[in-house]
């Protein structure tokens, strides 16, 4: 297979919520990810999420990236941003992952998956109390944690994933 190895989706991942993601593997292993997120709606964002799988012959899966975050707020929310300021409508972000040189030729294509990712009541507890407890107040409240390629976290029960253009409630991936 000749390099780059390439992959791009446009879904819509909940009513009026869209997502975009191109996703390119070099041959040295660096994997560049793009992805934009925006809603036309006036109220309701999303906590857009995307994974790209590494795959191989057969589907055989070689690996993934961890939940890369694009989360957007309703329209209406960046135009009296109360609990983050810096909240956006239309956002788009970039991720660089270094895959091991001997890892690179076993995989033939890349898989986007796009979601929507339910926070639980907790979460927004502590968003809450970060915000109550801090005087500078955070300007994301959406956490960046990704790592790279890594095990198989899946997604909680209740997120909602996009796959071949259908959007499934997730039991898991």
């Amino acid at each position: 297979m000749g390099y780059p190895i390439t992959a791009s989706a446009k879904d819509e991942i909940k009513a009026g919520v869209f997502m975009e993601t191109s996703t390119t593997l070099s041959e040295s292993g660096e994997l560049n990810v793009w992805t934009r997120s925006w809603t036309h709606n006036f109220l309701e964002g999303a906590h857009s999420r995307v994974v790209v799988y590494l795959l191989g012959e057969n589907d055989n899966h070689w690996g993934k990236t961890d939940e890369l975050a694009c989360g957007i707020g309703g329209i209406g929310e960046t135009l009296l941003p109360i609990f983050d300021k810096s909240v956006k409508s239309d956002r788009s972000e970039q991720y660089k992952f270094q895959i091991p040189s001997d890892f690179v030729p076993q995989v033939k294509y890349l898989k986007i998956v796009h979601f929507s990712k339910k926070k639980d009541f907790a979460e927004y507890v502590r968003i809450l109390h970060r915000l109550l407890s801090d005087d500078t107040h955070p300007t994301h409240v959406t956490n960046y944690n990704y790592t790279g390629i890594g095990h198989m976290v899946g997604c909680n029960v209740g997120d909602n994933v996009k796959v071949g253009g259908v959007i499934y409630e997730a039991t898991g991936i």
